[in-house]
């Protein structure tokens, strides 16, 4: 959880105690000790957090919060040697890369970095708050005094938390510079299997809000009742339309959405929440039994406690299990393009499939669980380049480069499209996809790029094109797609979501979708 720090000395504290990470290779045994088998384990529960040091003699409530918390710990055993060998003395309990301690103590009381793990984590004990995954632990890490924070900062904070073992990355910042370090430290964690899990910011507007924009995060705002004063809230919940399928004037949109998720506030919370959701359909992966993924498999990992999908399956498990919101087809009760609510309040538009509002959808966290322990899990697509927001020329070929993988089939195809447009306009208009290359009856991923697209074809393609170029001649040596890549419509939209039928029923195809971003779209259109 990289965030401003923790408020060691809350009285918020009381649901986190019991899900905050502790190192035990920088700590002594409690005393007293566990059982023989786990003697870290005082108080017998299976698990090792602060409650373990409750009754230690050489602890007690050090920062006066009236609990014994990670913080006490910090104080108590801080003896200025690594005793992990990890090139941080005394990670205790996570790290603070704003200061460069030790203490990720939230030293300015600005509350944010307690919250998001609240949203995640916050222990189901009866009391106070409950986290969407509340027998997962946190790592706090600090980067900032607020949720702003330097992109170096951001890096070193990411592959500290793969050194401490994360497996879910839960980030709701909003970064103020942009090194090379930031995009390679989420790859690391995407070669490891650990997903990002990143805010698209609160502010009504299609920003795209550094370091979620950055290639292989699983960007995320929130879907909210969207109602406009507390009656209308007390009404909604009463008729059971509080539905949450609106967008308030707190989170953003654009081309990076991959899924909306419910929440109260802003987007922050969203990625709180859905952290927590991607943990848990994690953590079902791995009871279901699915093998682990055998690129982690080749990096030593997908060991017992370890995740088993790689982040590409899990951000296609969310598309796939998502709830696609589609307030623009006509049904039998909505009219074509309803563009407010049962209060008259404005909504953001959206349409079939995946749109810059809502992604591909609202995530269901059942369902998303459910594929994951049943090995529901869809193909890998991944497009490396052009990169988001790059610069592409106006004029001859451009080649799309990335991977398509189907390691839980027997065999798979797949087809590369583009089309023009940051989505699908109003009902009825639909889009016109062209194909750009593609292959059949394949068992094993497949990298490389696809033929290249021309601009002359793109700019033939918008609307109003002007006279269109000569093509540029493709250059020698460039290699026919056998190894083609996904994109969908905007780096990571497509063929829309594809529902979880009804358990009685046969399952429908899974679609590995991403996308590519600018004016032309691409999409992996279809892996069996």
């Amino acid at each position: 959880m990289i965030d401003s720090g923790i408020q060691w000395r809350s009285e918020k504290m009381a649901d986190l105690i019991q899900n905050t990470h502790v190192n035990r290779g920088e700590l002594p045994v409690p005393q007293p000790s566990g059982a023989e088998a786990d003697p870290y384990d005082s108080n017998g529960d299976g698990r090792l957090n602060a409650t373990d040091y409750a009754g230690d003699p050489r602890v007690g409530d050090r920062n006066d919060s009236g609990l014994i918390d990670p913080e006490d710990l910090i104080l108590a055993f801080s003896d200025g040697t690594d005793g992990d060998g990890n090139g941080y003395v005394d990670d205790i309990s996570g790290w603070d890369f704003l200061n460069g301690d030790n203490n990720p103590l939230d030293d300015v009381d600005y509350g944010h970095g307690t919250g998001e793990p609240r949203d995640s984590t916050a222990a189901h004990d009866g009391e106070g708050a409950a986290g969407t995954c509340p027998a997962c632990s946190h790592l706090p890490v600090r980067v900032g005094d607020s949720f702003i924070a330097q992109g170096g900062r951001f890096a070193a904070s990411v592959l500290f938390a793969l050194d401490s073992g994360a497996d879910v990355i839960q980030e709701a910042l909003g970064a103020i510079s942009n090194p090379p370090q930031a995009q390679q430290a989420i790859d690391a964690a995407y070669r490891r299997g650990v997903p990002v899990v990143a805010s698209m910011a609160d502010e009504q507007s299609q920003h795209a809000n550094l370091p979620g924009m950055l290639e292989h995060t699983i960007p995320v705002n929130l879907a909210h009742p969207g109602t406009r004063a507390t009656f209308e809230v007390e009404l909604a919940v009463l008729t059971g339309r509080r539905d949450a399928l609106a967008l308030n004037g707190c989170t953003n949109t654009g081309a990076i959405a991959w899924v909306s998720v419910p929440s109260n506030r802003c987007s922050s919370e969203a990625t709180g929440n859905s952290a927590g959701m991607v943990a848990l359909m994690e953590a079902a992966a791995r009871e279901g039994g699915i093998t682990p993924h055998p690129d982690l498999v080749a990096l030593g990992l997908g060991g017992p406690g370890s995740n088993v999908l790689s982040a590409n399956e899990a951000a296609q498990i969310l598309r796939a299990s998502a709830d696609d919101v589609d307030f623009s087809t006509p049904s039998t009760v909505d009219p074509a393009n309803e563009d407010t609510d049962d209060f008259r309040v404005d909504r953001f538009p959206t349409v079939k499939g995946w749109d810059s509002t809502t992604g591909y959808g609202r995530i269901n966290a059942y369902e998303a669980a459910l594929a994951a322990s049943e090995g529901e899990i869809p193909p890998e697509a991944d497009i490396t380049s052009p990169e988001w927001f790059s610069l592409n020329p106006t004029s001859g070929a451009m080649a799309v480069q990335g991977r398509v993988a189907a390691v839980r089939s027997s065999s798979y195809d797949y087809r590369v499209e583009w089309t023009v447009g940051l989505q699908t306009g109003p009902h009825p208009a639909t889009d016109t996809w062209h194909r750009a290359g593609g292959a059949n009856g394949l068992n094993a991923p497949v990298e490389g790029h696809s033929p290249r697209s021309t601009s002359q074809r793109w700019r033939q393609s918008c609307p109003g094109a002007g006279p269109a170029r000569r093509p540029a001649p493709r250059t020698a040596g460039s290699r026919p797609l056998h190894g083609a890549h996904p994109r969908g419509r905007d780096r990571r939209r497509g063929q829309g979501r594809n529902a979880t039928p009804p358990r009685d029923g046969p399952r429908r195809p899974r679609w590995g979708v991403v996308s590519a971003p600018a004016r032309a779209r691409y999409r992996l259109a279809r892996l069996r």
